[in-house]
């Protein structure tokens, strides 16, 4: 049990605690709650009580006994489909790169003057016309 708090000298347990206005806490006997009381009054500023039996105590985490043999099935396909999801970002990280390498072969290709190699074999390479317009008709 607590003590009281308000004299040194008072070997009494407490029976509430008390918290000023301004935030000052502590525990108190039934003779010393009377004295708050009154100094309160005196102060012109408030003071509350709560009884010892009442304070709260610190929060503790229920703990498992068992696992649900249900939620490890979960935890397992979860672990599986992280796995899965690790693989599938890995390829999709390589085949953008190739992606890109293929872009860029592309681009490379399609620049003027760049050496267009024909894709079948002894062929030769396509050959660029010049769009024809139509012939201005007037009338």
């Amino acid at each position: 049990m607590q003590q009281c708090t308000v004299d040194e000298n008072c070997e009494n347990e407490a029976s509430s605690t008390f918290t000023w206005a301004w935030g000052e806490q502590g525990a108190c006997c039934d003779a010393h709650r009377a004295l708050l009381e009154s100094k309160a009054q005196q102060l012109n500023r408030s003071i509350s009580f709560e009884a010892v039996a009442a304070t709260r105590r610190d929060y503790k985490r229920p703990t498992l006994q068992q696992l649900d043999p249900e939620l490890g099935k979960l935890r397992m396909e979860n672990a599986s489909l992280r796995e899965e999801l690790q693989r599938q970002q890995a390829t999709i990280a390589n085949l953008e790169i190739r992606n890109a390498e293929l872009q860029g072969e592309v681009d490379k290709r399609r620049l003027p003057g760049a050496e267009v190699e024909s894709v079948i074999e002894g062929r030769p390479p396509p050959v660029e016309r010049a769009p024809i317009e139509p012939p201005n008709k007037r009338r």
